[in-house]
């Protein structure tokens, strides 16, 4: 299906909103995490003690990537990107519903090396350039 005679498809048009929005939240939050790594850690271990608050955000996280996931579900070129962020906050956001703290504690301590923190906030910086790409061709 053609919409106002662009080459863009309906469905098309949803997923370089969803890559244009992702890629941009990925690639600053990626690209603050790596200036101000203590800022971000502080984050997390503060979240960690509250457990309202960690409930929240898996709520949020939950009704966010089932949104994505409703709306964008690609098995097939670039857009899997999308519906592979989409899984991956539905996932999140249930394991900070049903997860014991001591579990999310050690995955914040896991992910609290610097070398491992690095690598994967490098690997978002060009995910989230690769995302922005996609929305902008």
């Amino acid at each position: 299906m053609v919409f106002c005679n662009t080459r863009y498809t309906v469905g098309m048009d949803i997923s370089i909103i969803l890559a244009k929005i992702f890629g941009f939240m990925i690639f600053m939050t990626s690209l603050a995490s790596l200036l101000r790594q203590d800022v971000v850690m502080n984050f997390w271990r503060r979240l960690i003690r509250d457990e309202g608050s960690t409930f929240f955000i898996g709520l949020v996280l939950l009704f966010l990537g089932s949104v994505t996931l409703a709306l964008h579900w690609r098995l097939y070129g670039p857009e899997f990107l999308v519906t592979l962020i989409g899984i991956s906050m539905v996932l999140k956001g249930a394991s900070l519903l049903f997860f014991e703290k001591s579990v999310i504690r050690d995955v914040v301590k896991v992910f609290s090396h610097h070398e491992l923190f690095r690598i994967v906030h490098i690997a978002g910086l060009f995910i989230g350039l690769f995302l922005l790409l996609i929305g902008l061709l």
